[in-house]
């Protein structure tokens, strides 16, 4: 086919096969991703501040562990401590006083 400036090929480039495997691995990323973004990890404790509006703080357990606080609708204060960590964030000052509180 004679292909003139102006006018388009109607022509289409040979498609390149694709790996089979490729394809499954993939297709199982995908799956993965939109799986973990619709489950919430439920055996995390999340603690909540009563308070709203107050100062955003960080859970410090220990000198190497923080747990960063988010911001929530209302102006509450989130933390979502791991299960190995919940333990320990049950015995901190701000738990045993009241000022967090388990949102379960």
């Amino acid at each position: 086919m004679n292909v003139v400036q102006g006018m388009r090929s109607n022509a289409q480039p040979d498609p390149i096969e694709e790996d089979p495997i490729q394809k499954v691995v993939k297709k199982t990323a995908k799956k993965a991703k939109t799986s973990n973004s619709t489950t919430v990890d439920t055996s995390d404790l999340v603690l909540v501040t009563e308070e709203s509006h107050g100062a955003k703080f960080d859970l410090i357990l220990d000198q190497d562990t923080r747990i960063r606080g988010v911001r929530a609708q209302g102006g509450k204060v989130l933390f979502n401590v791991p299960r190995e960590l919940a333990a320990r964030a049950l015995k901190h000052v701000h738990v045993t006083s009241g000022r967090l509180v388990s949102s379960e």
